[in-house]
């Protein structure tokens, strides 16, 4: 049903441009580290690609698809577990390829910045905690 969908619609993806998707689901493996599977829903992701996914970067070290077997790369539609992440990511979260490791740890920190100043927007900040936060580094300029 969803193949004919498609072909009725003529959904197609762009393969040729940096991965872009969401994590399905993660976990952390006792070999391997952090692993994510990884829909891509548009370009490709190869082996040691750069990336980030929400506040965690990471590089592709290993690709392996439904078959449990290692590929080097894959396309729009596919689902990956993409092994290489820093932390364990968030499922929901989008997934993004970057050009070099640099771009994906500042993307990713700006992101885990935005994420911690909304978790603190609207919460009622006391005197005597005003000071923890600010050395936390998680101040809420809308006091």
């Amino acid at each position: 049903m969803i193949i004919l969908v498609a072909d009725m619609l003529e959904l197609k993806a762009n393969p040729f441009c940096p991965a872009s998707g969401v994590i399905i689901e993660s976990y952390m493996d006792k070999l391997t580290g952090p692993v994510a599977t990884v829909l891509v829903r548009e370009g490709s992701l190869n082996v040691g690609d750069s990336f980030y996914s929400g506040g965690v970067s990471g590089k592709a070290r290993a690709l392996i698809n439904d078959k449990n077997k290692r590929i080097q790369k894959v396309g729009p539609g596919s689902p990956v577990k993409v092994v290489g992440f820093s932390q364990v990511p968030q499922a929901g979260d989008g997934f993004r390829v970057v050009k070099n490791d640099r771009e994906a740890k500042a993307d990713s920190r700006n992101r885990q910045m935005d994420l911690d100043l909304s978790k603190t927007r609207g919460t009622v900040i006391s005197l005597e905690n005003f000071s923890e936060k600010i050395k936390e580094g998680i101040f809420c300029p809308s006091i």
